[in-house]
């Protein structure tokens, strides 16, 4: 008789989206409070209106991310979806993987986004703070969208572990590339706005 599936084994399939949500969710619901002292509803339809702008500047860039990435699924290099679906090394990727990977990547880099445009409150509500020289601060932006990536190759290489085919060098330096992708969403989503690209 086979043993049943441990809770950490139900959640490794799972544990790149689950997590990145949690992330998203996270950022949206404890950050502002904290940083503005104040957990009352207008201090999340602030939130709520930098979420819809940050998804709809960084719209562009996700878009273009699920479509530059789609040749390390071609080569079954790597894959913001399910590791299980990258192809073999006689086979070609099918339809389906690579429309998950492009639905995927989006969706990673809009999360990113988000939690960057959280970091770009973070960034408004310490520029006036006498008490911590500009220098030492880091990019915010920058920071959540390296927390996001950094969240998501750690997973998915543990997803890779688990299918036959393992984590070799060639899908961790994939995987890690994709991650990277996610760091600078918040940062171009900032500078798109700026430059009145979307209006």
């Amino acid at each position: 008789m086979s043993t049943p599936p441990s809770t950490v084994d139900r959640f490794r399939p799972y544990s790149v989206p689950i997590s990145i949500f949690a992330l998203v969710a996270l950022a949206v619901v404890v950050v502002p409070p904290v940083l503005l002292g104040d957990p009352s509803g207008r201090t999340y339809a602030l939130t709520a209106a930098w979420v819809i702008l940050a998804v709809w500047a960084a719209l562009p860039y996700a878009l273009t991310v699920g479509l530059v990435t789609l040749p390390l699924v071609y080569t079954g290099t790597a894959t913001y979806a399910a590791p299980s679906l990258l192809p073999g090394a006689h086979d070609s990727a099918s339809p389906s993987s690579v429309v998950r990977h492009s639905l995927a990547g989006v969706g990673y880099v809009l999360a990113a986004g988000v939690v960057g445009a959280v970091g770009l409150g973070a960034d408004f509500a310490t520029a006036n703070e006498p008490a911590v020289p500009t220098g030492v601060l880091p990019s915010f932006t920058l920071l959540a969208g390296g927390v996001v990536g950094a969240c998501f190759v750690g997973l998915q290489l543990w997803r890779h572990g688990a299918t036959a085919r393992g984590a070799d060098a060639r899908t961790t330096i994939g995987t890690i590339v994709l991650g990277l992708g996610l760091v600078p969403a918040g940062r171009v989503a900032v500078w798109l706005f700026q430059r009145g690209v979307l209006l």
